[in-house]
């Protein structure tokens, strides 16, 4: 509200600090594996292929660009090759960054398209919230930001339950609760403010969204 929107990203600036200090403080040391070494060259493959491929998505953000439009277009074939050479990396490493085998697997497989299809809308969705507040009902940017806040606060409360609920009964029943959630949470966002203010309203989707 009374910076600028870069200038925002720094505040993850000293956290992080406070965060690696602690880390080295606290985290008790661990033994190396004996024989591994970390697969260097698939871990750089890896993030030119996700740079690529995001930086040609981002430049349909701006408007001024389609998906026939060559800032588009180019970015992506680099990150076509950037993945070509990764999946012949995969299958030569000796202990590569993704194994192949993994990927393989059918359960593997559907987890991770249930993972593509829930990050694509619900987590995806919900970054837009504040946005969504200010333009569509013109929350104070300070505000809008904040209605977030309630969709952490929902995620940390059931993120320990549910580790333990995982081992009891499974992961089929909580995964359904929380598509469930999901969905109630982003139609209570999608409507009108009923019988609560636009402020608490939003913050109590989102707050179902994060449950959820």
């Amino acid at each position: 509200q009374d910076w600028t929107w870069r200038g925002i990203f720094l505040i993850n600036v000293p956290i992080g600090a406070v965060l690696l200090l602690l880390g080295l403080r606290i985290l008790p040391p661990s033994a190396p594996r004996i024989g591994t070494r970390p697969d260097f060259l698939g871990t750089g493959l890896l993030g030119g292929l996700l740079i690529s491929s995001m930086y040609g998505v981002t430049t349909l953000g701006s408007g001024k660009e389609s998906v026939l439009s060559v800032p588009f277009l180019l970015p992506e074939f680099v990150a076509i090759g950037f993945g070509i050479v990764l999946a012949k990396q995969m299958k030569s490493a000796v202990n590569p960054i993704l194994p192949m085998k993994l990927l393989k697997e059918r359960n593997f497989a559907i987890m991770n398209v249930i993972a593509l299809l829930y990050g694509g809308t619900t987590i995806g969705f919900g970054t837009l919230v504040p946005l969504y507040a200010h333009d569509r009902y013109g929350v104070q940017l300070f505000q809008a930001g904040t209605v977030l806040t309630a969709r952490a606060i929902g995620a940390v409360l059931v993120a320990g339950i549910t580790s333990f609920l995982l081992r009891k009964i499974g992961y089929r029943i909580p995964m359904l609760v929380g598509f469930t959630l999901g969905v109630i949470g982003l139609e209570m966002l999608s409507i009108t403010p009923h019988l609560l203010s636009t402020f608490a309203w939003l913050a109590f989707g989102a707050l179902i969204l994060g449950l959820g």
